[in-house]
């Protein structure tokens, strides 16, 4: 009876225990395509994406886009494992990386595809695309799941204005 209790609370405990604001984001290295993923605390602010690789989670990729025109550098994770879809893997990473060519993107930026769930697993994230903000100190100053809306938008971009650090030396071949 006392084992059962146990491994209820254990149960509540990590199931609680998602990523909130106030809360140092652990940090996670993965081995991933076409990059890998690194999120370090660096001494400057960080918006992290991990999004499902689906049709709907696109609208945040091209927020992204938004993001680098103001000249910062989101960290991207595809998520392939929870892909909504139901394709074969290698399907889905051909057209991940088909979209990826298309668009005119900054190397400085990173998007990976994550086969097996890890930042999802590490970070204890639900199966949605979710958007974090990091200050300086690796400090969750943001947090949102779901597609974001024009407010959510608007305060990523103050946010990072606020307390991220732009980046001059663009290529200028990209």
């Amino acid at each position: 009876m006392l084992t059962g209790l146990l491994g209820c609370f254990l149960l509540a405990q990590s199931a609680s225990a998602a990523v909130e604001i106030g809360d140092i984001l652990p940090e996670l290295t993965l081995a991933a395509e076409p990059q890998d993923f690194v999120y370090k605390i660096n001494g400057h602010a960080q918006m992290l994406t991990v999004y499902p690789a689906s049709l709907t989670s696109s609208s945040n990729g091209a927020f992204n886009a938004k993001v680098i025109e103001a000249g910062y550098c989101p960290k991207s994770i595809i998520d392939i494992k929870n892909r909504s879809w139901y394709v074969p893997k290698k399907m889905a990473k051909r057209a991940i990386l088909k979209s990826l060519e298309k668009d005119t993107h900054n190397p400085l930026c990173t998007v990976s595809i994550d086969y097996k769930g890890k930042a999802i697993n590490h970070w204890r994230l639900n199966k949605k695309s979710t958007t974090i903000i990091v200050n300086s100190l690796g400090k969750v100053i943001f947090v949102a799941e779901g597609i974001l809306n024009k407010a959510q938008q608007q305060k990523v971009i103050a946010l990072m204005t606020q307390y991220g650090k732009p980046y001059t030396h663009w290529p200028t071949s990209i």
